[in-house]
């Protein structure tokens, strides 16, 4: 049990409260106490009403749910300096965005790559990132081999590998050879590309991979929302990290467990989850897959 509480120690909760993370959690423990029957905390507040023992019958609602279709797709952030950021998801989105402000002065952002070949002086009016534009990656091949220009180094390579043993081909895997000298790992894994050096784990996790069960909070490894289970290299036991302080550049060779890996809709649950959804351990469910995470390890 003591092992139990410790590992919870890096999670911070705001709304649970952590006796239902415990009890849902101390099931797994050994030596684990007699269960205490005490009445929720919620369970003694006064309906802000009646004054009466609140019954939760009313329908006062906070929040509501908006269809995906009335969010914008191109992100627009208007910056300090008077620039304007957009994040676009489609090709169609960057010509949308170059009609309505204008293209006169706009930079295609996707990586940074080129500032250490050609100096920039002053970036222009208009920044767009088109590091999520999936039309940009990916390859074909007809007489020649045809790379999308979002694809990284390290995609390429591994595009050119396959391509090479094909006919017509094979000088590819010369070429392939020369990118392995003339570019190292947090190279390769840039494009002017969809992952820079200085990416975080968490945020690899999130905008690159959309596995958005891995959560932003504090971004210095004090609340535990982005914990994830790693295994560093083969043989060794799996370790919670804190994947918010994680360059993704060190992260090689990794397994990776995120908390859509241990458990889903489609291929069922987990006994940690069951457990903490069981003892109403969840409540806005923001902190709840680094918890699991950290008991998984």
């Amino acid at each position: 049990m003591l092992e139990i509480e410790r590992s919870l120690s890096s999670n911070i909760c705001r709304c649970t409260g952590y006796r239902p993370i415990l009890e849902a959690f101390r099931r797994f423990a050994s030596d684990c106490p007699d269960e205490a029957k005490l009445a929720d905390i919620e369970d003694l507040n006064l309906c802000k009403k009646t004054k009466e023992t609140c019954l939760k019958e009313c329908d006062d609602r906070e929040w509501c749910i908006v269809s995906k279709d009335a969010l914008e797709d191109i992100v627009r952030i208007k910056l300090k300096d008077g620039r304007q950021w957009f994040g676009v998801l489609t090709v169609a989105d960057i010509f949308n965005v170059l009609r309505k402000e204008g293209r006169y002065s706009y930079m295609l952002v996707a990586g940074n790559t080129g500032r250490g070949v050609i100096p920039i002086l002053e970036y222009p009016r208009i920044l767009i990132d088109v590091s999520r534009v999936s039309e940009l990656k990916g390859y074909l091949v007809d007489q020649n081999l045809v790379v999308g220009a979002g694809t990284t180094l390290t995609k390429l390579r591994e595009i050119m590998e396959k391509v090479s043993h094909s006919e017509n081909f094979a000088y590819l895997s010369v070429l392939n050879d020369h990118l392995e000298l003339v570019a190292h790992i947090a190279v390769r894994n840039v494009i002017g590309s969809e992952v820079y050096p200085t990416k975080t784990l968490l945020e690899y996790i999130r905008h690159d991979l959309a596995l958005t069960g891995t959560k932003y909070m504090c971004l210095e490894g004090g609340c535990g929302a982005c914990i994830v289970s790693v295994v560093k290299s083969p043989g060794r036991t799996p370790e919670s990290i804190n994947s918010c302080l994680v360059s993704i550049s060190s992260c090689m060779n990794w397994d990776i467990t995120t908390i859509e890996g241990l458990g889903n809709r489609e291929k069922g649950y987990h006994p940690l989850q069951m457990q903490l959804a069981e003892n109403n351990g969840s409540q806005c469910g923001y902190c709840s897959p680094g918890m699991v995470m950290n008991m998984y390890k």
